[in-house]
């Protein structure tokens, strides 16, 4: 703001001494907030100089920043067994980093991204919200996932039960069929054993 000249109204002096108290005052709480070899390198530029300076400093980093997250946000795949839950507030962290770096992404967009880092396991679920052609938000998505892992983890379990149960189904059958062939082993070792005790060993 320019100094006012000499033939200044009073309100004219009166905002410039506001605005060079609250120029002040800004300059001060940032300052507070820097380590203190920044704030050796600030102490003498007012507050619009500051924020101009850092953002010039800090610009290049977040550029690094930015790359980072997109690349961590597109490469995201959920590993099989593990939380729906965790994987998606994690890339809902990084679309919100993003947001904050003054990159916004389309809600569809993100959708589509966190759907396709799912594992195997939710593709039946993937295929129906596509054909239903869903509109939600990112939180709708995550209870949407949450219900559908837990009917994946019922569906696995009622398998396992099943799979059990053929399992010792089987070896039970097994186990009937080798008691059955025991005793007519027992009646063949017993007709050769009778014949040998009547042979004589001499006479052949």
């Amino acid at each position: 703001m320019p100094t006012p000249g000499e033939g200044a109204s009073k309100d004219e002096i009166a905002c410039y001494v506001k605005y060079i108290d609250d120029s002040t005052l800004a300059k001060c709480y940032i300052l507070v907030s820097m380590t203190l070899e920044l704030q050796r390198q600030h102490e003498s530029m007012d507050a619009d100089s500051i924020l101009l300076h850092l953002r010039q400093l800090f610009e290049k980093h977040g550029i690094t920043q930015r790359y980072e997250i997109y690349k961590k946000f597109f490469q995201a795949r959920m590993t099989e067994g593990t939380s729906v839950e965790n994987h998606v507030l994690k890339m809902i962290e990084w679309i919100e980093k993003l947001t904050g770096l003054g990159i916004v992404l389309e809600d569809n967009l993100c959708v589509d991204l966190i759907l396709q880092s799912l594992p195997d396991s939710f593709s039946h679920f993937i295929m129906n919200f596509n054909m239903s052609k869903f509109e939600v938000t990112l939180p709708e998505l995550l209870n949407m996932l949450r219900e559908a892992e837990s009917a994946i983890k019922k569906e696995k379990l009622v398998l396992y039960i099943g799979e059990t149960k053929k399992k010792r189904k089987a070896s039970k059958t097994l186990k009937k069929g080798k008691e059955k062939e025991i005793p007519g082993k027992a009646k063949v070792a017993k007709k050769y054993l009778a014949k040998d005790k009547g042979q004589c060993f001499y006479c052949g």
